[in-house]
């Protein structure tokens, strides 16, 4: 007779106490640590400066470590997003005999990338890294971005610049 059986009591009591210990575990207090976020919208090729970082609490190792010292942004960065690394570069570093020119170049030119500069008269090809990328702002009143070039060239490249004389081929 199937209902004078008796109930599985230690089937109940075991997972009862499952129960109860994934209950506990997800009650612990997990280990967090603070991690940067944009405190501010921040453009490409800014300098990220303290007063820009709001660090929240998260998880520990939800996000890979953010080394913030001398990191530009690589591309726009809006309020509240995290400061990843991939977001991030470093500040390029240059020859001691190479000149920061200003040049009319993209926002989307990635610091610490190669460029190449063509001056159209006299008829030059030159090399450069840039060092800060330009805006998009149609109301930034031509605010160029840097690029850095050998110092033998420099004059050269920065009156071509001036005079419209100068193309800037960027790698896509």
């Amino acid at each position: 007779m199937f209902w004078l059986r008796k109930p599985p009591y230690v089937r109940w009591a075991a997972a009862g106490l499952i129960l109860i210990a994934a209950l506990l575990w997800d009650l612990r207090n997990a280990a967090t640590e603070p991690y940067p976020f944009a405190g501010r919208d921040l453009g490409a090729g800014e300098v990220i400066q303290p007063g820009d970082v709001e660090w929240r609490d998260l998880p520990a190792g939800a996000l890979p470590d953010a080394d913030l010292e001398g990191r530009t942004a690589i591309v726009p960065i809006r309020r509240g997003e995290p400061l990843t690394p991939p977001l991030l570069s470093s500040e390029p570093e240059y020859p001691d005999d190479w000149w920061a020119v200003p040049v009319a170049i993209s926002a989307t030119a990635v610091p610490g990338s190669t460029v190449r500069l063509v001056v159209l008269d006299p008829p030059m090809t030159v090399d450069g890294i840039v060092s800060r990328a330009g805006t998009d702002d149609p109301f930034s009143l031509g605010a160029a971005g840097l690029v850095a070039v050998p110092a033998e060239v420099a004059a050269q490249v920065a009156g071509a610049a001036i005079g419209g004389n100068l193309v800037v081929l960027e790698r896509p």
